[in-house]
């Protein structure tokens, strides 16, 4: 807040900083309605939801399912969810990048969704691999349902969770400690 005071010209004491927060009784009815995608049963279910872009670090998450033994994820799904805010030839990237790997059985990239809420429901864990973030909303859409959260130790994610307390950081680029970080849950 300092240097926006200085920016703007203002004197520190007349800035307050209020973060975003959840209408818990409304995110509970929206989590009520159905998971807008079809989970399988049998499957633990990790998400990534946000754009598609670099800052979002969607690579990392990759690495780290990679680093996971083919027992280890077998069971497991991972939506990428956002996928139609992908820019021009990073959709296809990314999906050649799965399919290079291998993983095309465990994950799925499908579309941005209203039903976030009922999404976060049916899911088991929340994963942010972001290289930084303004104020990480989902993270607290997470909380606000009682998914734990994995994340890159970056800034804006630090300023909501906290590493064993309420959620787990990582180093940023660590895919073999967000690996491990993902087992632990």
């Amino acid at each position: 807040l300092e240097e926006l005071a200085r920016e703007l010209r203002v004197p520190r004491a007349r800035l307050h900083y209020l973060p975003n927060g959840i209408d818990l009784e409304a995110w509970d009815r929206a989590a009520a309605r159905p998971c807008p995608f079809e989970l399988a049963p049998d499957r633990f279910h990790a998400a990534l939801i946000g754009r598609f872009s670099p800052e979002k670090n969607h690579g990392l998450l990759l690495d780290a399912l990679e680093r996971l033994s083919p027992a280890e994820r077998r069971d497991w799904q991972l939506w990428f969810v956002g996928a139609a805010t992908a820019e021009a030839g990073a959709l296809g990237h990314l999906e050649g990048e799965i399919a290079r790997r291998g993983l095309a059985e465990q994950v799925r990239l499908v579309p941005p969704t209203p039903d976030i809420a009922a999404f976060l429901r049916s899911v088991d864990l929340l994963l942010l691999p972001s290289r930084y973030e303004g104020f990480p909303n989902v993270v607290l859409e997470a909380m606000a349902g009682g998914l734990p959260v994995v994340a890159v130790d970056a800034p804006g994610v630090r300023d909501v969770v906290s590493d064993d307390e309420n959620g787990f950081l990582v180093p940023e680029g660590d895919a073999d400690r967000f690996a491990a970080r993902v087992l632990q849950v």
